[in-house]
């Protein structure tokens, strides 16, 4: 008997957070995530001893699949928003400033979590949605990843910081 199966398309949160634990798993990477007493995502911890390098390693490939889009996507896709949604008459030149503002600020985010926003935005907001608004489900959606490059970061200060340790016992330790 032949079966089918249907795969629904993963949303940004649902691949950031699928990212970060691949990343995790195939490192060697022992995490634990934290949540806060009302059950909601914190972080990551990192609970086993790992290498100063395959930590670099772990942060090159966290950092390569939080690479933020393109400014030109960004633009085109907030261009498609505007024409979509509802908002104030505006002059071009403070359409030019607002336009540009947005995509300097969603070029600092993962590309995933910045275009699967403006597009549901245009499928669910009458109106042209305030920069506070799209930041809070960007960096929701982005939330995982983020995260976990937060963790790896804290391990490598911790790593950096017995090896300083260590280096200064022994050198301590040696006779003048």
């Amino acid at each position: 008997m032949n079966q089918i199966t249907v795969s629904e398309k993963a949303s940004a949160l649902e691949l950031d957070r699928r990212a970060a634990e691949s990343l995790a798993h195939t490192s060697g990477l022992q995490i634990e995530e934290q949540l806060t007493s009302e059950f909601d995502f914190r972080g990551y911890i990192i609970t086993n001893q790992i290498s100063s390098q395959a930590l670099e390693e772990l942060h090159e490939g966290l950092t390569a699949a939080m690479a933020p889009a393109d400014e030109d996507t960004i633009f085109k896709a907030l261009a498609v928003l505007y024409q979509m949604t509802s908002h104030r008459t505006d002059s071009d030149a403070d359409l030019d400033v607002r336009m540009n503002g947005y995509v300097q600020k969603l070029h600092q985010y993962p590309k995933a979590a910045v275009l699967e926003r403006i597009e549901k935005l245009a499928d669910t907001e009458e109106w042209w949605p305030s920069w506070a608004k799209m930041r809070e489900d960007v960096e929701f959606r982005c939330q995982h990843g983020l995260a976990l490059l937060k963790a790896v970061e804290r391990k490598q200060y911790e790593n950096c910081q017995r090896d300083i340790r260590r280096y200064t016992q022994i050198a301590g330790s040696q006779p003048a």
